[in-house]
């Protein structure tokens, strides 16, 4: 009898919506887990947790905002970085062709865990819009109100950041292939598109706070989705901060171009905000 309740439980279906999403994964590469997958993992918990609530008949605005948002986050992350992978010219780079080699040998055995933490992960991010929609009916407050406002302004501001940021690199880098990027965006950060994401899920976690609050279990679960989303972004901007050190900084024809845009845009993530690196 347990089983089936679990089963039931919307932890469970959130995880179980994941795992649908990036289950591609499993026969085609692992590289699906982190890229398409997880695009269309946050589009599908979004539409299952907009589902729900229409289900019960209780869909209050800031819902529907806010599962909208999310759905043309995932929907738009996944479309862009599909299209991203089969270009030609990003298939083309040396760090892909590593990745597609180590991507390769990854056996069945160390992939069904891959896809299970990463579908765990996707959900307890997406959380906050599950727990939202079981809540519409509760009275807000001022103060609650407030945080769903900020929240969703900052999902939206996170949207139009990360993916104009993705257009402006991408415009950017077909005509000038072996330059960095430092127009649009850029000029105020190196990495305005991880930026970009970190706000988006940081309003998410704010406009379901008053929800989330109001039980321990909702608040770790969502929590840890919203502090393992920055710690990956986090690290991938470290990352990058030293391959493209790396890339432009000892190469001859760019080195001093880079050192100039280094010095007037110091911010990986904020503007203004230098970030003290280790280099290799």
């Amino acid at each position: 009898m347990l089983a089936p309740q679990l089963l039931a439980s919307p932890l469970a279906q959130q995880i179980g919506v994941a795992l649908v999403a990036t289950s591609p994964g499993l026969v085609t590469s692992p590289f699906h887990f982190i890229a398409t997958g997880y695009g269309l993992s946050v589009a599908a918990l979004a539409i299952h947790a907009l589902q729900g609530a229409l289900a019960r008949g209780q869909v209050s605005p800031a819902v529907w905002a806010q599962g909208g948002l999310m759905a043309m986050f995932g929907m738009r992350l996944a479309t862009f970085l599909h299209f991203r992978t089969q270009a030609e010219s990003y298939k083309a780079r040396p760090e892909m062709q590593e990745v597609k080699q180590r991507m390769a040998a990854v056996s069945l055995a160390k992939k069904v865990p891959m896809w299970v933490g990463v579908s765990a992960m996707y959900a307890a991010m997406c959380s906050p819009l599950q727990y939202a929609a079981l809540s519409v009916q509760e009275q807000s407050t001022p103060l609650s109100l407030a945080a769903t406002v900020v929240g969703l302004s900052a999902m939206a501001a996170g949207l139009v950041l990360e993916a104009g940021a993705d257009s402006q690199k991408t415009a950017f880098k077909a005509q000038h292939p072996t330059r960095f990027c430092t127009t649009g965006f850029y000029s105020f950060c190196r990495h305005p598109n991880y930026a970009g994401e970190i706000l988006f899920w940081a309003g998410n976690f704010l406009a379901a706070l008053p929800t989330l609050t109001k039980s321990p279990s909702r608040w770790m679960w969502s929590g840890t989705g919203l502090l393992l989303i920055i710690q990956v972004m986090v690290g991938a901007v470290k990352r990058l901060a030293v391959q493209q050190e790396t890339k432009y900084a000892e190469n001859k024809s760019t080195a001093t171009q880079w050192k100039l845009y280094t010095s007037s845009t110091p911010g990986l993530l904020i503007p203004g905000v230098a970030w003290p690196q280790k280099k290799k």
